[in-house]
């Protein structure tokens, strides 16, 4: 059997430890977990546990800065992207950070005010204070998101514009991935990215930007991006759709699922990409489907990739499993086993229940330019598109 231990195991610390987001990651999908589900047993029981002792990590690594307004502010970090580490403020940590904490508190109060058994045990096992969820509501409320006001990007970093850039269109295709090339120290002095950050964070918290803000995002990003890591593609497939690029979209999504399928990365001979896999997933149902959990009730924005005739997607939620069925000019959502599911297909809401099936007519097939709730992109019968001659 394979020896584990408790060591660092990484190729290197600055792309391992520092990557503090990691802890609220995991939280995040916690909080996607129970809401998706509706478990709240396991939340109770374990979940808010995990939440406290991770929001206790974030107020003890983060500070509130006098250079930065009084902000919270989290330095010597790694962020998702691997080519530059160990940096102050890297926006994705921070915002992730921010939810972390705030997660905590929310779900602390909840315990406390639905399941007092559950709440006194958590307090028995950790020793939780009254005066340490009030302090991470603030932190989170006060989070420093670094941006460049003459550049108008929210920046990866505070130093990262300060970085020589790289010549990715001039670079050769054989020295690809970089880090194969090139010492990590090289790296770190450019503006170069392994795998999806600021992007990322538009995709995992849309909320936090405006949707002009997460085109500009990808538009500024991508062109930085090597995606050398079997990671990134899947995640630009999807922020692409989002500011409406098609094209870019379809194709990362075949890079992303020929990563397995064609063996482009040259090592399936030591097993399935299995993160790679579940990014093709969600790629398909974020970036075309168009799926959203982060709402009062889910959201559906679809759209049909150029090369694709139909696309089915089964979703199942809070234990009905709903059918997305999207073609060229009609979307249907069908439950298949279940309760009935209250959903907004691009933003109009409706209630679907087994053996009623709702349609809505209208042009689906993906268009660049045509951002995703276009009226084009919208059923006949949605106010928006009620008076265009397009629908």
């Amino acid at each position: 059997m394979p020896f584990c231990s408790t060591e660092e195991a990484s190729a290197f610390y600055t792309a391992g430890t520092a990557q503090y987001h990691i802890d609220a990651d995991i939280a995040y999908a916690l909080d996607q977990y129970t809401r998706v589900t509706g478990d709240t047993e396991f939340l109770f029981r374990h979940g808010v546990e995990l939440l406290v002792e991770t929001a206790r990590m974030w107020a003890d690594l983060g500070f509130f800065s006098a250079r930065r307004g009084g902000r919270f502010a989290i330095n010597k970090v790694s962020g998702p992207d691997e080519y530059t580490t160990v940096v102050n403020n890297n926006l994705f940590t921070n915002l992730m950070a921010a939810e972390n904490l705030r997660l905590a508190a929310d779900y602390v109060d909840q315990v406390r005010a639905e399941s007092p058994p559950d709440y006194r045990r958590l307090v028995d096992r950790t020793g939780l204070a009254d005066h340490e969820v009030t302090a991470w509501r603030r932190a989170a409320e006060h989070i420093y998101i670094p941006y460049d006001e003459a550049a108008g990007i929210h920046l990866q970093d505070d130093d990262f514009l300060d970085q020589a850039p790289w010549d990715i269109v001039g670079t050769p295709p054989d020295r690809f991935p970089l880090l194969l090339h090139h010492h990590p120290l090289v790296l770190y002095r450019h503006q170069v990215i392994k795998q999806t950050d600021v992007v990322l964070a538009t995709v995992m918290l849309p909320e936090r930007f405006t949707a002009d803000e997460r085109r500009r995002i990808f538009d500024f990003y991508d062109p930085l991006t090597t995606g050398d890591s079997s990671l990134s593609q899947c995640i630009q497939a999807i922020a692409a759709a989002d500011a409406g690029h098609y094209q870019s979209a379809e194709a990362y999504l075949a890079d992303a699922a020929a990563v397995d399928v064609a063996d482009t990365a040259g090592n399936l001979r030591d097993g399935v990409h299995v993160a790679s896999a579940g990014g093709v997933w969600i790629a398909v149902v974020y970036g075309f489907a168009g799926y959203r959990w982060r709402t009062r009730v889910p959201e559906f924005s679809p759209v049909l990739a150029r090369r694709c005739r139909r696309l089915s997607i089964p979703q199942m939620l809070r234990g009905s499993l709903l059918e997305v069925d999207v073609e060229e000019h009609q979307v249907t959502y069908s439950v298949r086993s279940g309760n009935p599911v209250t959903a907004t297909h691009y933003g109009q809401e409706f209630t679907v229940s087994a053996g009623s099936p709702v349609s809505f007519p209208g042009q689906y097939r993906a268009s660049d330019g045509l951002a995703p709730g276009s009226p084009a992109h919208v059923g006949a019968d949605h106010p928006e598109a009620q008076d265009d001659p397009a629908a």
